[in-house]
């Protein structure tokens, strides 16, 4: 990552929603270059463009719009108030919110605060360009600058008016995979002390792929290095599944991309593309914090 730029993949994932048509914000959030894809006028040569990089990326515009519709639908369902949950919260936190847009495009965050974590370069560029968005739909938007390899979570997010007191929404997307194991058990622990009873975690992971025989592995990691964020963190579900058993969640769901568009509801699923095989090592765990013993 270099200073004052956002990371490869927080641009490759912000180019891919917004070719799938799911984030209309991101093109003001994109480098120059990646942002010209995302105006183009509507019609053949868009749609063309949108082919064109999902091909190009084994179908990382159709994953995309998968994985942040489950997301988004998890949010909204642990957001908004019920008879069961009286209490809805009201903090969201974005864990290396990248070039995510949330803020801006989700509905139902009026009473809610946002804290967009991430790494100082990252947060300089979104700095730079998120006023050109506009207002955002939520009450609050906290910017908090974290060096993960350094600094305290807790610490930071304490400091900027977090309360670990109060039912939350943490969003962990698309992270974890590119993280040594202790690292993730480290930050999951720190998410736990930071998570009321009845708060949510929204957390992606990558499972290793058996079946890839020993070239087609070492082809995945050398793609993934070349974009300067090494595949360090694949674990299978059963390992997920016990750190955040350990860490006091419990699971709600848990899928790869076939099962996002059942985890959405009414026509929004309907529109949904069909999942992409070269992205399914890829899933998505839906947690809720239980009541300390």
């Amino acid at each position: 990552m270099r200073d004052g730029r956002p990371s490869t993949t927080a641009a490759l994932v912000a180019a891919a929603r917004g070719l799938a048509g799911i984030d209309p914000a991101a093109a003001a959030l994109l480098p120059p270059a990646a942002a010209a894809m995302l105006r183009l006028p509507a019609g053949p040569l868009e749609r063309g463009a949108a082919r064109a990089f999902d091909l190009a990326t084994g179908g990382l515009v159709r994953h995309l719009a998968l994985r942040t519709a489950a997301i988004d639908a998890a949010v909204a369902e642990a957001v908004a108030p019920t008879s069961a949950n009286a209490v809805a919260p009201t903090q969201l936190v974005l864990l290396g919110v990248g070039l995510d847009s949330r803020p801006w495009r989700l509905p139902g965050l009026q009473a809610t605060r946002v804290f967009e974590v991430d790494h100082p370069a990252t947060a300089a560029w979104r700095r730079g360009r998120a006023d050109a968005l506009g207002p955002p739909k939520c009450r609050e938007r906290i910017e908090v600058v974290v060096d993960f390899a350094r600094d305290d979570l807790r610490e930071r997010l304490r400091s900027h008016g977090f309360d670990p007191g109060a039912p939350s929404v943490f969003v962990w997307e698309g992270v974890t995979m590119y993280l040594p194991p202790a690292a993730t058990a480290e930050s999951l622990a720190a998410i736990a002390a930071l998570s009321a009873r009845g708060s949510t975690l929204c957390m992606s992971y990558m499972v290793p792929v058996p079946s890839l025989g020993a070239a087609a592995r070492r082809a995945l990691h050398a793609a993934f290095g070349a974009l300067g964020e090494p595949l360090l963190g694949l674990m299978p579900q059963a390992q997920a599944a016990a750190m955040l058993d350990g860490a006091g969640f419990d699971l709600l769901r848990d899928g790869s991309n076939r099962r996002w568009a059942g985890w959405v509801a009414g026509s929004n699923a309907a529109a949904l593309p069909r999942a992409p095989l070269a992205y399914r090592p890829e899933r998505l765990a839906i947690a809720s914090r239980r009541a300390e013993a």
